[in-house]
């Protein structure tokens, strides 16, 4: 539900899903593009943790 509504209010607005675990080398590999990412100013970062 959270999710489907996010993707509402994201609208047309591009939204990057990652699935994160603190074991997966990939993971961590990643992690730091991501937060590269929300510091360019067209991108907004929201972290959930579930």
């Amino acid at each position: 539900e959270d999710l489907q509504k996010k993707l509402e209010e994201a609208g047309d607005t591009l939204v990057v899903i990652d699935f994160y675990a603190t074991w997966c080398g990939p993971c961590q590999l990643f992690k730091p593009q991501y937060e590269a990412m929300a510091e360019v100013r067209s991108f907004t970062l929201h972290k959930k943790f579930l």
